[in-house]
């Protein structure tokens, strides 16, 4: 992973540990965080998510990671991941993410 990126990740955790609490987030696993039920849901924007908008490439668990997100367009975001490992791809996947209808801009 970049240092650039590394940093990133870092100061996004830094973030998500002193907010978790008074964000309603608790553990799911070792690894991941959801939120509590009865927490409040601010409506999301594509505004929201176009920070994932880069062609984003690093190292995870092992393998090479490349992931490429495109710009919102028609109130969504298309996106495709790839992990190789040595020369090996091990897996693809597509991705969009998209504005539920009656929602914010």
């Amino acid at each position: 992973m970049s240092k650039r990126m590394g940093g990133m990740t870092a100061v996004w955790m830094l973030m998500g540990l002193f907010a978790a609490e008074s964000a309603g987030q608790v553990p799911q696993t070792e690894h991941t965080l959801k939120l509590e039920e009865k927490a409040a849901r601010p409506k999301a924007t594509m505004a929201d998510v176009k920070l994932l908008e880069r062609h984003w490439k690093g190292d995870f668990l092992g393998a090479k990671a490349e992931e490429l997100w495109l710009p919102p367009a028609g109130g969504a975001m298309a996106g495709v991941s790839a992990f190789m490992k040595a020369t090996r791809r091990c897996f693809t996947n597509s991705c969009c993410c998209w504005r539920k209808r009656g929602a914010s801009r």
